[in-house]
């Protein structure tokens, strides 16, 4: 089964906005990072690329101002005090 059937002929008319929030409500269903490793993960495959050098992009987050009511979901980032990695004082 396929989460997103392809139809290389599909019609526009058949691309609506309800096709368009199942596909969503499943892909995160699925778990979009899940999703995105197997797909890079494939891609790796088939290109046969070189993985003994790989750069992770580990990109600082920085917040401000005032969280009373945070949720715990754990797909929502834990805010901390501290520093962020752009100033290093180390990572």
């Amino acid at each position: 089964m396929y989460l997103v059937p392809w139809k290389p002929d599909i019609d526009l008319d058949e691309i609506n906005d309800d096709r368009a929030a199942r596909v969503l409500d499943a892909v995160w269903k699925a778990d979009p990072q899940k999703i995105f490793s197997a797909i890079a993960n494939r891609v790796i495959h088939i290109h046969e690329l070189d993985t003994s050098i790989i750069h992770g992009d580990t990109t600082s987050i920085s917040f401000h101002g005032m969280f009373d009511d945070l949720d715990l979901n754990p797909f929502i980032p834990v805010i901390t005090l501290g520093h962020n990695k752009d100033h290093r004082p180390d990572l």
